[in-house]
């Protein structure tokens, strides 16, 4: 028991007696609390002063971001309108905000793109009227002779006629093609077939004119049969136009060969004809592009879309001696890609 001594008021004393008879005493003991009530008062006010600071500071805050993300919004909102209503000569402006910064320099790259994308169109459509044009001319020239009766031969002329009509037939075809290819509208056929049948096929379907101008074939293929899928009509379609080239423009001979490789298949359609400009190799699957020895239509420019569509690839190789376009074609296909 801990012992304590002491003096005690009365008022801090009292005594009373137990059943027993026994004196029984009470201590009380009285302390000030008074300042710690106060200190208590005082820092609940100033946690409630604070916290009525950090919130008119916060509501400040977000109103002012709030307006300044309405203005930079507003301003962009106002570029993407004009970009859609194509106006021109639009300079983005410099957000505060590097995600609207990106939006921007995002909008000012599809503007450029689609103003590519237009001025390629008009160029294609000024080409196209211009190619079909030209036998327009030439139909209307004979059939006003026949008309008048001022035809030389009326049997040469209708020739004239239907030959410039297969023309502008075929080119309205290309055009049609090339464009429901870009336009993802015309689906893969996929198929298994012979690529060696179908490569002596193309070549017999153009011996005619290959006669007419002194023209041979050479076939070298290391394999009677090379079964590859594809779409065998759009494949036959890009090694014609590739061939129906190289009539044009050999001199005596086209060589047609093909190997198989390790998942893909190499085709090498080869002419001595004279040789290609390395500045014509850079356009030559471009729509219409004039080269130096003539322009090269729209034949190559569906070719290519046909070998990228079977995620293969084409290149041009020419020398002074010979001029070779080289097709790579995957054996088979993953239809999901296409």
């Amino acid at each position: 028991m801990q012992e304590y001594s002491g003096t005690l008021g009365e008022g801090y004393v009292k005594q009373t007696n137990g059943d027993d008879g026994a004196q029984n005493y009470y201590v009380f003991v009285f302390a000030n609390v008074t300042p710690i009530a106060d200190f208590e008062r005082y820092i609940n006010y100033l946690l409630l002063s604070l916290m009525v600071i950090v919130g008119l500071v916060a509501i400040i805050t977000i109103f002012l971001t709030s307006r300044k993300l309405d203005k930079h919004f507003g301003a962009l909102k106002s570029y993407i309108l004009r970009v859609g209503n194509r106006e021109r000569d639009l300079q983005p402006e410099n957000f505060a905000y590097r995600e609207f910064n990106e939006v921007g320099q995002t909008v000012d790259r599809m503007n450029d793109m689609i103003d590519a994308n237009q001025r390629s169109q008009q160029l294609f459509f000024q080409n196209s009227s211009h190619e079909l044009r030209t036998p327009l001319m030439s139909i209307q020239g004979y059939a006003e002779a026949i008309q008048e009766g001022v035809a030389a031969d009326d049997k040469e002329a209708a020739a004239v006629i239907l030959d410039e009509s297969r023309k502008m037939a075929e080119l309205v075809d290309d055009i049609l093609t090339l464009s429901k290819m870009e336009s993802t509208q015309q689906t893969l056929k996929l198929e298994s077939f012979n690529l060696i049948d179908l490569l002596y096929d193309v070549s017999w379907h153009l011996k005619a004119k290959a006669d007419a101008r002194g023209i041979s074939f050479k076939h070298d293929f290391e394999e009677d049969y090379l079964d590859i899928e594809a779409d065998e009509k759009l494949i036959e379609r890009a090694i014609t136009n590739i061939l129906s080239n190289a009539v044009r423009y050999a001199k005596k001979e086209i060589t047609i060969s093909s190997r198989r490789l390790t998942n893909q298949v190499e085709i090498c359609l080869s002419n001595d004809g004279n040789p290609i400009s390395v500045k014509d190799q850079a356009h030559l699957f471009e729509r219409f592009y004039k080269g130096e020895g003539g322009h090269f239509g729209i034949g190559l420019a569906i070719t290519k879309e046909i070998i990228d569509r079977h995620h293969g690839k084409i290149q041009v190789e020419s020398t002074k001696d010979r001029t070779t376009f080289v097709i790579m074609l995957p054996i088979g296909q993953n239809k999901k890609n296409l």
